[in-house]
């Protein structure tokens, strides 16, 4: 019954999010398959956001006072938006053969990796003593207490935490394994809104394809609900691939709701994990030099949705004097042995087929090919892709206590859904030449 009541509130999450995008036309009606990939999103930032200003205002986290101002909110919002026809009108194309096949493969990984996180408790290491710990210790105490970061060495942001302190408050009880849906969650989401980009471009059976492909690749579905769910991996990599879609969504409609909607997601992408940093820093540079190139100068205060709810956090780890060892924790460290295990390490799991199937093989060998250096928004995706490499491979190498195989699994999460976006731009070229030579093989007109 738990796991009923988690799926009602990670619905209810998404309404939030649909709502308020639509609703402050942050994304316009037509693209609503990208909007409701977005909403989960969006809808677990607001909610995190709600918990953190309650506690700093010593707001009681009780159920009511943290429903009926979104339900307030929604029902406004829906009273808005309820006259066009295109917000809710979801049209399903008419589906070939071949686009049903896939479509049953997706729905096949979704419930398996559904069932996956509900048959057990959280298992991942740091989801048990670091991400579900803290929702717990929140949950229990009614606030945040921030004197528990320190004591269980903590220095993320809290917006993971606070997701599932959300699910335990309106449970009303702690559940490690219904909880684990949220992860689930991030998963169908992320499908939906790679799915939803790729037809919007390319056509429903490339944008199915391509799906398949990701959703069948282990590592999600091992973040999506197996062994690795709870983490904060999956929503970074989900956050990271929202932000490059709005940048490219930015570079060609130079619109002010667009870059407003691209900061969030920046500072979303820094709100998880603070691997994020340098990935939304990347992207804000790319979207800063398009602002100064088409002299958008107007634009430029739209970043205080980025900055400024990322300094509040800065101040309030200040205020209660948290430490800060993720910068400062770690002193530098340099040895041949350091650099040689840097590097196999971390080759070693970019051949690791079990764990991503030819992902990041066909990734760095299609890098070599000409046409993979042509593409405007594939050189973009790449060099965010090979700068963030870069910084984890040098973090491994200049730094100690850290090393490939307790964490590189888990960093190329994070750049996973570029690259399977990377790919799928670059190869719907020879998509579309295959599907030329099947219609020539098999017309007979």
């Amino acid at each position: 019954m738990n796991a009923l009541y988690v799926v009602l509130i990670i619905l209810f999450i998404c309404s939030i999010g649909y709502t308020v995008l639509l609703g402050f036309k942050l994304i316009s009606s037509k693209d609503k398959l990208f909007a409701l990939g977005t909403s989960y999103g969006l809808g677990v930032g607001l909610i995190g956001m709600q918990l953190f200003i309650y506690s700093n205002l010593s707001i009681p986290w009780s159920r009511e006072l943290l429903l009926i101002p979104w339900t307030l909110l929604t029902v406004v919002l829906l009273f808005k938006i309820h006259k066009d026809k295109n917000a809710f009108a979801f049209n399903f194309p008419k589906l070939k053969k071949i686009d049903k096949i896939l479509l049953l493969g997706i729905t096949i990984a979704i419930a398996y990796t559904i069932l996956e996180a509900l048959i057990r408790p959280v298992v991942a290491w740091d989801a048990w003593a670091n991400w579900l710990l803290q929702a717990k210790v929140f949950f229990l105490e009614g606030r945040i207490i921030p004197s528990s970061l320190n004591y269980m060495d903590s220095e993320y942001p809290l917006t993971i935490n606070l997701l599932g302190t959300f699910v335990y408050l309106i449970l009303g009880k702690i559940d490690d394994t219904s909880v684990l849906l949220t992860s689930s969650a991030f998963y169908i989401f992320i499908l939906i809104t790679f799915f939803a980009i790729l037809k919007k471009r390319y056509g429903v059976t490339y944008a199915f394809l391509f799906t398949f492909i990701m959703a069948t690749t282990q590592n999600f579905i091992r973040h999506g609900g197996r062994f690795e769910a709870g983490l904060a991996d999956m929503p970074q990599g989900y956050f990271a691939l929202l932000s490059v879609i709005l940048l490219f969504s930015y570079l060609k409609n130079n619109k002010k709701n667009t870059l407003i909607l691209l900061n969030i997601n920046l500072l979303m992408t820094i709100f998880i994990k603070f691997e994020g940093i340098p990935l939304s820093i990347l992207i804000g540079i790319f979207a800063l030099f398009h602002i100064f190139s088409k002299k958008l100068y107007d634009h430029l205060p739209l970043f205080s949705f980025w900055f400024l709810p990322f300094l509040s956090w800065h101040v309030f780890r200040l205020f209660h004097n948290l430490d800060n060892k993720y910068f400062v924790g770690h002193h530098f460290e340099y040895s041949v042995y350091k650099t040689i295990n840097s590097l196999t390490g971390t080759f070693s799991e970019l051949i690791n087929t079990r764990s991503w199937n030819l992902l990041w093989i066909i990734f760095y060998f299609t890098l070599l090919t000409k046409q993979f250096r042509q593409n405007k928004e594939i050189i973009i995706l790449n060099t965010i892709i090979l700068t963030q490499f870069v910084i984890y491979i040098f973090n491994y190498m200049f730094t100690a206590g850290h090393a490939p195989d307790s964490s590189i699994e888990r960093l190329l999460m994070h750049l996973a859904p570029l690259a399977m976006l990377s790919l799928a731009i670059y190869y719907v070229k020879l998509f579309k030449r295959f599907n030329k030579f099947r219609h020539k093989i098999f017309t007979f007109d």
